[in-house]
């Protein structure tokens, strides 16, 4: 279950759907830090407990990182600290149907896919430039991980 940080800041929440892909398929994608990281451009440093995203010019670590895969490893959360405080994370796999929408609008259907879902609560304060950036590196992940993965 979810709980918010008390007297957290800004929220970013970013979801796709990966069409025709199983659940535990795309897991096999994201089920570590470091195979998380790759998607969104980042790099997680296991011995340090750090993530690091990197997007010219700006630099953004996150320390002090710890990991846990819950529900069955459909959800991967990761907390840390940045300068303003603590940031907590998740990323969260389900199975979902959807209307698929053709050419022709009489060939419209249901579509099975993997909803990926990412959350992030930063801490109060947290720099305009950092929230940005975090929204675009999520937003980019998740895209990422929908044209690589679904078909």
């Amino acid at each position: 279950m979810h709980h918010k940080l008390e007297g957290a800041g800004p929220i970013i929440d970013d979801a796709v759907i990966v069409p025709n892909t199983p659940i535990d398929e795309v897991r096999a994608f994201v089920d570590t830090p470091v195979k998380l990281a790759a998607w969104f451009g980042a790099t997680f440093d296991a011995d340090d407990a750090t993530l690091t995203i990197a997007r010219v010019p700006d630099v953004l670590t996150v320390g002090w990182i710890t990991t846990d895969l819950i529900d069955h490893g459909r959800c991967l959360t990761l907390t840390g600290v940045i300068a303003p405080g603590p940031v907590r994370s998740y990323v969260t796999l389900r199975s979902v149907a959807y209307q698929r929408t053709e050419a022709d609008p009489d060939g419209a259907a249901v579509g099975f896919g993997t909803e990926v879902w990412t959350h992030v609560d930063l801490p109060l304060r947290t720099p305009p430039a950092v929230v940005r950036l975090l929204n675009d590196v999520i937003r980019r992940g998740n895209r990422h991980l929908r044209g690589e993965l679904g078909s």
